[in-house]
């Protein structure tokens, strides 16, 4: 990854059991994907921001994200039908 030097504190970050767990299932997106959840949700940077830093479109960033979102949804789904 390359985020060093990239860190930006995003204050009020969930911390709960949940988030986590979300995190750690992001390992199942692509490497790129990954970073790019990283940047937004850890990092707190915009969506414009990372697509510069990382030398891609800003749709490319935004497809991530959702595809991101996806796998969050389905785990609550799951969560809630166990």
């Amino acid at each position: 990854m390359r985020l060093e030097g990239m860190h930006k504190t995003q204050p009020g970050i969930e911390q709960s059991a949940d988030y986590q767990l979300w995190l750690l299932r992001s390992f199942d997106l692509p490497p790129l994907c990954r970073e790019i959840l990283v940047l937004r949700e850890v990092c707190g940077h915009p969506v414009p921001e990372i697509a510069e830093l990382l030398g891609v479109r800003r749709s490319v960033v935004e497809k991530c994200l959702r595809r991101a979102q996806r796998i969050q949804s389905a785990e609550k789904v799951d969560a809630r039908e166990s």
